[in-house]
Order: C-alpha cells, then structure tokens, then sequence
C-alpha cells in the first residue's frame, strides 16, 4: 500500500517558539477550550501571530482564556487550530530550550521540531474577537490577592460539600469579600456546609459571587506564580483572574469567568 504524501510545509506566516513557552501557552489556554464537537470554532485555540507576539486564545463562551509571549517570525494571521492537535505536539517535543518552527498557511499549519514534522488542517468558521469580551478598565469594581495554593485546597473541599451545576458539570461555591479576607462557602442539604475565611488583600466594594468551582480551580492549576488576583466588575458579570505580577500590565495571561446565576 502506498503512504499518503505529506502536504508541502509551505506558508506565508513562519516563525518559532521554545518549546517550554508553547508548552505553557498550550496548558494556559487550552483549560477553556470546549469540548462540544457541535460547535468545532470553540474546540480549538485560536493562535494569533504578528511580528513579535504571539497570542493563544481558547473559550467555550463561559470562560476565555488568553495568553501571550514573544515571538520571532514574519508574517501575521490569525488561525483556529484543533487543541487536540496542540496538545499533541506538546506532548511529543522534547527538551524545554529547542525551538518549535510554525508555519501556516491558507488552510493548514505545519509544526516542526528535533526530527519531526506535525501537519494539520485548521478549523475553519468565526472566532469571536476576545478584544471585545475583555472588561475595559473602568469596569472594574473590587479586586483581591491571595494564596493560589491556599484557594486551591479551599475550594477542593468546598466541591466535595457543594452542591452539582449539572451532572458532571462542576460545583457552586460562593465567594464573599470581607475587609482583609475572602470567605469561601458551599452547602447542601445531604453533605452540609463548608465554611472559610482565606487572607487576602481585599480593595473596592463588597461583593458576594458564584462561581462553578471547576472552573476556578482549572486556571488556579495552570498559573504557575504564588499568588492570583481577581479583578471583578460585579457579582452578575464577568471577572478576571491573573497572576498577581502580571496584574499591572494584563499582557502575558489572563481568565475571563462568568459567575454562575444562583436560583435562591
């Protein structure tokens, strides 16, 4: 039987990456991916490239994550590719320091590194302009700093207690802000209540919001800094959670999450 032919690795957009940043961006991005098959814009990460910057983009429309880094390349586009296609290759190079040479073409992206060559066929259709999502600074109401491991292992107790979204689906845990700390709440009727008080550095008003616990707790796990901030715009509206560095300047990665709308 003959092999097929590999498709020419020609593009008028190529540049490269290490393998530890597209690594990173990939695990950062990839938490808001959707997984509905229905829907395939949303089951990909929209990769942006211009002359030096480099922006992975995935959402599901209840969440969206963004991330950037530097870039060395020529050409600009904006792409959708198949995540599983992006986890793969970040599964298969090797060797944080070796570089991973994109190049894209009107169709296709081709991504090579060591000894391999890894094509695929982009997804075609509409990205939504994550611009436009983003809260502008104005917006922002009330923030607060905290231990990211701490809120993790909060809010891993809290979903054993909370009570399910929808089958499967994640956990309702409430979050309130008091001066100099955030309290982290959950009940049901079977399991009872779990209730703490977290440090953290509190400014703006005094919100209460809900949030699928899943949710959190996905970007909580990929941000690799100590502490986290949430910049938020109201309890019915969305926030951003950031590593606490990167909060002056927003521009290397950030998480846009909706909370969850609770009938009382």
């Amino acid at each position: 039987a003959e092999f097929p032919l590999l498709p020419a690795c020609e593009g008028d957009v190529s540049g490269n990456i290490s393998v530890q940043t597209f690594r990173r961006l990939v695990r950062q991005t990839g938490i808001a991916v959707s997984g509905d098959e229905l829907r395939p814009v949303f089951t990909g990460i929209m990769l942006e490239v211009e002359e030096e910057k480099i922006t992975m983009v995935g959402t599901d429309t209840h969440r969206l994550a963004v991330g950037r880094d530097n870039w060395t390349g020529q050409g600009a586009a904006a792409v959708i590719v198949p995540h599983k296609v992006m986890q793969e290759v970040s599964r298969l190079a090797q060797g944080d320091e070796e570089q991973i040479i994109i190049t894209i073409s009107k169709s296709q992206i081709f991504f090579a590194f060591a000894n391999l060559l890894v094509a695929s066929r982009l997804i075609m259709g509409h990205f939504p302009d994550y611009h436009q999502v983003l809260p502008p600074e104005d917006q922002f109401i009330s923030s607060f700093a905290i231990s990211r491991q701490r809120l993790i292992e909060s809010l891993e107790l809290a979903t054993i207690i909370s009570r399910e979204i929808s089958r499967g689906k994640g956990n309702v845990v409430r979050l309130r802000l008091d001066e100099g700390s955030v309290n982290i709440y959950a009940s049901t009727p079977d399991e009872g209540t779990f209730d703490e008080n977290q440090e953290a550095l509190v400014q703006g008003e005094a919100l209460v919001l809900n949030y699928n616990a899943r949710y959190l707790l996905d970007v909580l796990k990929v941000i690799e800094e100590e502490r986290v901030i949430f910049r938020l715009t109201g309890a019915a509206t969305p926030g951003v959670v950031l590593p606490e560095a990167e909060e002056a300047r927003r521009d290397n990665y950030l998480y846009l999450v909706l909370p969850v709308r609770v009938s009382k």
